[in-house]
């Protein structure tokens, strides 16, 4: 298991989660490849997705995915998400290692991360079809350096900082998206109808914490750059 690093507080959260655990001999295996069967399955824990019962789709959406596979609710739920669309003849190719620029589409899809940022690498083809997913990755140092290698195996250690990274801003969005609900029921209770024009005020309503400084919410998600330019070992 990871100790002592960023990366042991993101695989244990996500084992505290439920989203991807280690191996019985305590390892986390950080540099083993994923497949995409395991990438569904991660993506859809991680999003808190509502996983189709193998029982809801009769007929598999793809060719060479099996129901009584442990993988293929979590592929039909993919499927109809749109995290996943297969391949040109009508396969999923679940034991297929992730490729990166696979990777960076589902998870963008899957958590509605922000297209189309601007990347360093080089060696990316300009307006290549995977072009506007990389900055964000790029951006929260999923992927590094000069070059992306966009064809190379995503490793479940990228595929947990990405996760982690991702559920981070999922969760600071619903917590922005409550406080707003909030003020407009604080607004209307001060004005009587909630003002047609955003009232100026460094102070929001939490309904944890009462009336707080909006500055103070983002020290509650880990947004804070972190150095991962190296792989820990198992």
């Amino acid at each position: 298991m990871l100790s002592g690093t960023y990366d042991a507080i993101v695989t244990g959260e996500l084992q505290r989660r439920g989203v991807i655990q280690g191996y019985p001999d305590g390892s986390f295996r950080p540099t083993k490849n994923l497949s995409r069967a395991e990438l569904t399955k991660f993506l859809a824990e991680g999003a808190d997705m509502p996983v189709l019962h193998s029982s809801a789709k009769e007929n598999p959406s793809f060719s060479d995915t099996i129901k009584t596979e442990w993988y293929y609710q979590y592929v039909e739920t993919a499927r109809s998400t749109g995290m996943v669309r297969g391949y040109d003849d009508g396969t999923f190719r679940p034991e297929k290692p992730v490729a990166r620029s696979e990777f960076m589409k589902m998870v963008s899809v899957t958590f509605g991360l922000d297209k189309d940022l601007s990347h360093s690498f080089t060696d990316v083809v300009p307006n290549i079809w995977y072009e506007k997913y990389i900055g964000w990755f790029e951006q929260q140092g999923i992927f590094y350096g000069d070059t992306l290698s966009a064809g190379d195996a995503v490793t479940r250690l990228e595929t947990a900082r990405a996760i982690y990274a991702a559920i981070q801003l999922s969760e600071y969005r619903d917590r922005i998206a409550e406080i707003e609900r909030n003020n407009a029921i604080l607004m209307e209770k001060m004005y009587g109808s909630a003002p047609e024009e955003p009232v100026d005020t460094d102070e929001v309503y939490d309904s944890d914490d009462g009336v707080v400084p909006v500055d103070d919410l983002e020290d509650d998600f880990d947004f804070d750059d972190q150095d991962v330019s190296e792989d820990d070992e198992d």
